[in-house]
C-alpha cells in the first residue's frame, strides 16, 4: 500500500528476503531486486563458492557463474524517497507527552486515529491503543497508559497518537528520537545527528518544520483560489464585452 500521501506503492520496494525497504538495492539478471546484503547472504548459505551456480529466491532462475552485484541507482533513489517520507511523517507526529493534563489532552486528540493499533501490554484480546511511547517503543490502551501519567518515572517519555512502525521515528544510527528536521538535507534527525553529521546545517525542531509546511500549504491553497477567482472574473468580463458588442451591432 502507499505510504502516507505518497503516490509510490512501498510494497513494491520491499526486499523479498527481509521484507523491509531495500537497502543498497541490487537487481539480478532475472529482473528481481533485493538488498545487496540479503541476496549475498542468501547465496553464501547455498554455496560457499563465490563463483558457483546460484538461483533467484523468487523465480528460482539459475545463474552460472554467480552474478556480480551492483547497486541499482534509480531504485536506490526511489527507496530513499520513501524512507525520507517515513522519517518526515514520523518526526512530524512527535510531541511532548508525560504526566498531567497535557498528556491527557493529547490522548483524547489521538484516539480516533488509533483504530488499527493494538495495545502491546494487553494479554489475550488486545484493546485499542490510544497513545504510543517513543521511549518504550510500545503502544498503550487507556488502562495501561495510566502509569505514564501518574508515575514520575515516565515523566520524560514522549507520547504520540497511537501509531504503528514506531521504529521509523527513531534514528537508526544513534537510536535516539527523530525530533529535529534538517532543512539542508531535507530529512529528520536526532540531537546526536545535529551535532555531528549535520553540524552547521540549517536544523529546526520537527514542530517548527511541521508548522512551516502547514503555512506554506495554506498559502499555496489561497494563491490557487485567488488565481481561480481572477480567471473567473476575466472570463465574465470577456463575456460581458462580447454581449455588449453583439447588442451594439444589433442596435445599428
Amino acid at each position: 500500500m502507499a505510504e502516507g500521501g505518497s503516490y509510490i506503492d512501498s510494497d513494491k520496494f520491499k526486499c523479498p528476503v527481509c521484507l523491509d525497504l531495500m537497502r543498497t538495492p541490487v537487481t539480478i539478471p532475472c529482473g528481481h531486486s533485493y538488498c545487496m546484503l540479503c541476496i549475498s547472504r542468501c547465496w553464501d548459505k547455498k554455496d560457499s563458492s563465490a563463483g558457483g551456480p546460484q538461483a533467484c529466491p523468487q523465480c528460482r532462475h539459475k545463474f552460472t557463474p554467480r552474478p556480480k552485484l551492483a547497486k541499482n541507482a534509480l531504485l536506490a533513489e526511489l527507496v530513499e524517497k520513501l524512507r525520507e517520507e517515513r522519517r518526515v511523517a514520523g518526526c512530524s507526529q512527535t510531541e511532548p507527552g508525560g504526566a498531567g493534563a497535557a498528556g491527557a489532552a493529547g490522548t483524547a486528540a489521538g484516539g480516533a486515529a488509533a483504530a488499527d493499533v493494538p495495545c502491546d501490554v494487553c494479554i489475550g484480546a488486545k484493546a485499542k491503543a490510544t497513545r504510543s511511547c517513543l521511549v518504550c517503543l510500545a503502544s498503550y490502551c487507556e488502562q495501561h497508559l495510566q502509569a505514564h501519567y501518574q508515575s514520575p518515572a515516565f515523566r520524560t517519555h514522549r507520547l504520540i497518537t497511537a501509531a504503528g512502525r514506531l521504529q521509523d521515528r527513531i534514528c537508526p544510527q544513534h537510536n535516539k528520537l527523530l525530533e529535529f528536521y534538517c532543512q539542508s538535507d531535507k530529512l529528520c534527525v536526532c540531537y546526536v545527528c545535529m551535532f555531528n553529521e549535520h553540524k552547521g546545517h540549517n536544523v529546526v525542531s520537527a514542530e517548527t518544520e511541521r508548522a512551516t509546511k502547514k503555512i506554506q500549504k495554506q498559502l499555496a491553497a489561497a494563491q490557487q483560489s485567488s488565481q481561480q477567482k481572477i480567471r473567473t472574473k476575466e472570463k465574465e468580463l470577456k463575456e460581458l464585452k462580447q454581449t455588449m458588442g453583439n447588442y451594439k451591432v444589433s442596435a445599428e
